[in-house]
């Protein structure tokens, strides 16, 4: 999986109001506390939701200083722009935009919550699990908290730009053809992805991303998802990606939320592409109470 940037001080204060809940929940179902508590923080990323203004805003930058050299241990981070409401608001954008762009992400997004006028970032540690990045403040306050973004040591940034054109100029198809109704349209991308995409066994480094499953056709449960959430995102729907613990040897698992008619479903395309045809029964099923609960809906 990849290394994310939870707001820690939110996900702390809504743990320890559902840690009986889950304590409970866990033992009546057979899953351990462990794992519902790994499920609930990743279930955290509800607040906001990104606009496509200020995905655009960040990926200009990005775009605009893709010719920075990446070669050093730090690497400049450029003011974006955008603004939240809260430190918490503003470590979610970061999280959301990274989670929405759709090719390799070889960039960070930093919520400069102090209002400095320059920040660096440092790769501190690289692994399977992802990387480790530390920002600099190398400028003084200026006052006005924003989101910073740039491209991390070491990356490739035309060919992230590549793969982002690449894959967005397919989602955009995809999305212009979408019906207008909730239902439908979560069908159709549900039969899209499982038509256009073969899970990837050999699993890839490079099968997390949505460029891996709109362009390459091959992907894993992290490209499937990502996948699905976009085009609701393009659409103008709501939908969340979401890091499960797995069924038996496979860790954690990716599926998606959403909301139809006013009520929280599940959509897992990973397991709903079989080999004889999607089923649907991984479409728009029920969230169960435990969820509900600590989802507030």
């Amino acid at each position: 999986m990849k290394n994310r940037y939870p707001a820690f001080r939110s996900i702390l204060r809504r743990m320890s109001a559902v840690l009986l809940a889950a304590v409970l929940s866990a033992a009546g179902s057979g899953m351990t506390v462990q794992a519902y508590a790994q499920e609930y923080i990743s279930r955290s990323w509800m607040d906001t939701s990104v606009t496509f203004e200020q995905y655009a805003a960040v990926v200009n930058v990005l775009r605009a200083n893709a010719g920075q050299d990446t070669g050093g241990q730090n690497s400049i981070m450029f003011d974006t722009g955008v603004t939240a409401d809260s430190a918490d608001d503003g470590f979610q954008l970061c999280y959301d935009i990274r989670s929405l762009f759709p090719g390799r992400d070889d960039f960070a997004v930093c919520y400069n919550e102090q209002g400095l006028s320059a920040m660096t970032a440092e790769i501190i540690e690289s692994s399977e699990h992802g990387l480790g990045v530390r920002f600099h403040a190398v400028g003084e306050t200026q006052g006005t908290p924003t989101l910073f973004a740039g491209w991390l040591p070491g990356s490739d940034p035309a060919e992230c730009l590549r793969q982002h054109d690449a894959a967005l100029a397919v989602l955009q198809q995809v999305a212009a053809n979408a019906p207008a109704d909730d239902a439908e349209a979560y069908r159709y991308f549900f039969d899209w992805l499982c038509a256009n995409v073969t899970f990837d066994d050999e699993y890839r480094t490079t099968s997390h991303s949505v460029y891996s499953a709109v362009v390459e056709g091959c992907s894993v449960c992290e490209g499937y998802a990502r996948a699905f959430e976009v085009l609701c995102w393009m659409t103008g729907r709501y939908c969340r990606n979401v890091t499960v613990q797995g069924e038996g040897q496979y860790g954690t698992h990716e599926r998606n939320l959403v909301i139809l008619n006013g009520e929280p479903k599940w959509v897992d395309v990973t397991w709903g592409d079989q080999p004889g045809g999607p089923n649907y029964g991984y479409l728009l099923y029920d969230v169960d109470y435990f969820w509900r609960q600590q989802l507030g809906l």
